[in-house]
């Protein structure tokens, strides 16, 4: 019993002398391998076992408490600054829309009107392409091919339920303005997106992004001929000025795609900022300007062509040409508006202060472009090229103010999902759910309430 208790002695004594090695680095006397500590078993012997590794911490992984708190502040206080800022940027733009459209001056108050139209519907045609854009993403889970496939499906079955739809509703005129006003958008958008997606995901240059081209105009003449035959009698010509300018539309976007990627070449470092490469820059403004030009100089003559052509293939053509020319400064001043104060204030191009940029910048050149309608002699004529062109002018400023406040809301929505523990996929979800649910109230609304007043204060 006693030789059993110094027994247990010795081994106590024992773990606390190697525990006291282990502690202040020294080794035991008794030989063992390097990277051993002898421990004792139960029967006396000694049984090498491995030094427990020890901790490494890499100071540079470290996070000082005291800078981390000060960038949480900084973060609070820039999201404070963030809304305070589009809180300034809403009441200025509703105070100086209402001042306009309620203006005594009737050319101003109608432009105005017009504009808020199409700065109504962009706003919902686009937020929902951006939802069904990312609905396809998600479902393609990175296949470009069935991405690709679904964009393009889905703007055939828009384009045949546009038309289909506002046939069908042709003799309720309130109904049938609504419908088209929305429906041209979502299908415009939806055309030029399938354009667009499928000459960024299949074409690897300029030779096969123009081969991609070539086959768009072929296919969107070939949907003009088919729709064209599937027209009842007593409306084999419903429609056409819209397919025209759906098709031009479309084909415009592309075209822009194109130049956009000879440009800058199919792989370039930073998609969303085209304004860092100077040299690319001062091409893109050229291009803007220059379509620019030419939808003011071109669109009144190839529309007096049109007018006087009896042919009516020859028609459709020129209306699609005169639609192209017409909406090409609405692809290539949006792909430019905003960017250039972006890239000298330094404000990086994927931040939320950018995109409010965008948005006001978008806006401010809308209300400039209703001024300019109103005020410039030469569009207050009577004549029907005149009066096409201030339409276009307004719709062209509707669009750009429209397309920046939709990309606003989006991404708005977006960020709302932001810390709650989402992953990238969940806030994926939950954004398209959110826009589509937000759209089932806004389309709606628009068509009951928005529509009539506008065509009271347009007619």
């Amino acid at each position: 019993m006693r030789s059993t208790t110094l027994f247990q002695a010795m081994l106590i004594l024992n773990a606390a002398v190697q525990a006291r090695s282990l502690k202040t680095g020294t080794l035991s006397e008794s030989p063992r391998p390097q990277g051993a500590v002898s421990l004792i078993d139960a029967t006396g012997h000694e049984k090498p076992t491995p030094d427990p590794e020890p901790w490494h911490i890499d100071p540079s992984n470290c996070v000082n408490m005291k800078d981390h708190l000060a960038a949480v502040e900084e973060r609070r206080i820039h999201g404070h600054h963030l809304f305070a800022a589009l809180l300034i940027c809403v009441m200025l733009t509703v105070n100086i829309s209402f001042a306009m459209a309620t203006s005594k001056n009737k050319k101003l108050s109608k432009n105005t009107w017009t504009s808020l139209g199409a700065l109504a519907v962009v706003i919902i045609a686009t937020s929902l392409y951006n939802a069904v854009a990312h609905l396809f993403e998600h479902l393609s889970e990175g296949y470009v091919h069935y991405a690709i496939a679904l964009h393009i499906l889905w703007a055939v079955i828009l384009f045949f339920f546009a038309v289909y739809g506002s046939y069908s509703l042709r003799n309720h005129k309130s109904l049938l303005s609504a419908f088209n006003a929305v429906i041209f958008w979502v299908v415009l958008l939806a055309k030029g997106g399938a354009f667009s997606e499928t000459q960024r995901g299949l074409g690897t240059g300029l030779q096969e992004v123009f081969l991609i081209t070539l086959a768009g105009v072929a296919c969107f003449a070939l949907l003009m001929f088919v729709t064209h035959h599937l027209k009842p009698a007593d409306g084999e010509t419903w429609y056409d000025d819209v397919e025209a300018s759906l098709a031009g539309g479309a084909l415009a976007g592309g075209f822009v795609t194109m130049v956009d990627i000879l440009i800058r070449g199919v792989e370039h470092e930073d998609p969303g900022n085209p304004w860092g490469n100077q040299e690319h820059a001062i091409m893109h403004k050229a291009f803007a300007f220059a379509t620019c030009v030419a939808a003011v100089v071109l669109t009144p003559l190839i529309g007096k062509m049109k007018k006087n052509t009896t042919a009516y293939w020859y028609g459709r053509f020129l209306a699609v040409l005169n639609d192209f020319i017409g909406i090409l400064p609405y692809f290539t001043v949006s792909l430019g508006v905003g960017g250039v104060l972006c890239h000298y204030l330094e404000i990086h191009p994927d931040s939320m202060m950018a995109k409010l940029t965008h948005t006001m910048c978008s806006t401010a050149i809308g209300a400039l472009m209703i001024v300019i309608c109103a005020f410039t002699p030469y569009l207050q004529s009577d004549n029907e090229e005149i009066v096409s062109l201030t339409g276009l002018i307004l719709g062209f400023g509707g669009y750009i103010a429209g397309a920046g406040w939709a990309n606003l809301f989006t991404t708005s929505v977006y960020e709302s999902m932001a810390g709650h523990g989402y992953s990238e996929q969940e806030r994926d979800r939950h954004t398209i759910a959110l826009v589509f649910v937000l759209n089932l109230v806004f389309v709606p609304v628009f068509v009951q309430y928005m529509q009539p007043v506008l065509e009271e204060k347009t007619a």
